[in-house]
């Protein structure tokens, strides 16, 4: 059987879209009426407004934080150079020698990460102690060093740095003054600048605090002025003091090696060496190097050095033919127990000086006894 089919119910599309259903036509979505879009846009400038100086803000620590860990990796930089290399470069040469001890281009040196300059400038009164470029050799420095010989690097992570501003020398020293000694968050006096005094870094490095000083010298006493020990400075030949001064005061980098060696050759005379570190100073007495006179004038506290010598001088004097004891003592017996005696001092100490002393008392006596022994003349003479 066959139904009827009514075409009210069949679909069909209407011709401005949609669908056309039972003579009505429905739309899918809704547009914003301009009310709405007037609010949203109202809502969006009032949060620009508040967030982006924010966000503003934000960037700025960022990139500052960022600068100043990069600043204080190229002042390492520069340090590491003049230690390493005993150089401290003329000033177009110090971002290349920058860059080379970090691994950096030059270009990237004198330009930070939002492309404004840096520069790095240098205290003009170094000059009145060093040449510039510098390289050390055996004399050292002798020239008075100032407290301050100072190097600086400024950057900026706003505006470009003023434009009299450039790498090298500073017009004078109290210009470099003006800059070294800047508060944080204040504009350095004498400067007209438009940038924000916040967005300016500065990094400084004071080269005297790169040098030791030393003092060598001899004892005229006992050395005669062709008779003086002689000294190395890293790789250097040895050398005699220079002049007719009995001290010689001079200043090396940090690092340095510094060889003392005695009088009676040029090699194998190696008596001690020093990575200087902090101020010395030494002096030339009977052929050997000591911290301080030996046999000098007055009292004295005796270094590491002395001791040394001491014992050194003491085993090789002549022995005594006359010694006692089986077998006879001698020079290096004596030394043996001066040794032991101390050694069993120490472990009592360490117990607390509570346990039996026994040990040390025999060790007393031993050293009392080959002393004795070594030191013995015959009976008829006084």
């Amino acid at each position: 059987m066959q139904l009827p089919i009514s075409t009210s119910r069949i679909k069909r599309p209407a011709a401005a879209g949609g669908w056309w259903c039972g003579g009505r036509s429905r739309r899918r979505g809704t547009a914003f009426s301009l009310m709405e879009l007037v609010a949203v846009m109202a809502i969006l400038t009032l949060l620009s407004v508040v967030v982006v100086p924010v966000l503003i803000q934000v960037f700025d620590r960022m990139a500052r934080t960022a600068e100043e860990e990069r600043m204080t990796r190229l002042i390492e930089g520069l340090k590491g150079h003049v230690l390493r290399n005993r150089n401290i470069p003329f000033t177009n040469n110090l971002a290349a020698a920058i860059g080379t001890e970090i691994g950096l281009d030059p270009d990237a040196v004198l330009t930070n990460a939002r492309g404004l300059r840096r520069v790095c400038l240098l205290d003009p009164a170094i000059t009145n102690s060093l040449p510039i470029p510098f390289t050390q050799d055996w004399r050292g420095v002798t020239n008075n060093m100032p407290r301050l010989m100072g190097v600086l690097l400024v950057s900026s992570i706003s505006r470009d740095l003023p434009a009299t501003l450039v790498s090298g020398f500073t017009a004078s020293s109290a210009a470099f003054s003006n800059i070294w000694y800047a508060a944080d968050g204040a504009l350095p006096t004498g400067w007209t600048w438009e940038g924000e005094p916040d967005d300016l870094i500065l990094k400084r490095l004071n080269l005297r605090d790169l040098f030791v000083d030393v003092t060598l010298n001899y004892d005229t006493w006992t050395v005669s002025f062709t008779n003086l020990g002689r000294f190395t400075v890293d790789n250097s030949a040895t050398n005699t003091l220079p002049g007719f001064s009995t001290v010689y005061s001079t200043r090396y980098l940090a690092g340095t090696v510094l060889g003392l060696h005695s009088h009676d050759g040029l090699t194998d005379t190696l008596e001690s060496s020093e990575i200087l570190r902090d101020p010395c100073s030494y002096v030339y007495e009977i052929d050997t190097w000591r911290g301080r006179l030996f046999t000098g004038r007055g009292v004295k506290l005796l270094g590491g050095l002395d001791l040394q010598s001491a014992h050194d001088l003491f085993l090789a004097a002549p022995w005594n033919a006359n010694a006692k004891g089986n077998p006879a003592a001698d020079q290096q017996m004596v030394v043996d127990d001066m040794t032991a005696y101390m050694e069993a001092y120490l472990e009592w100490a360490e117990g607390g000086f509570q346990s039996k002393f026994g040990l040390v008392n025999e060790a007393k006596v031993k050293l009392d006894t080959d002393a004795t022994y070594l030191i013995f003349k015959p009976n008829n003479e006084n």
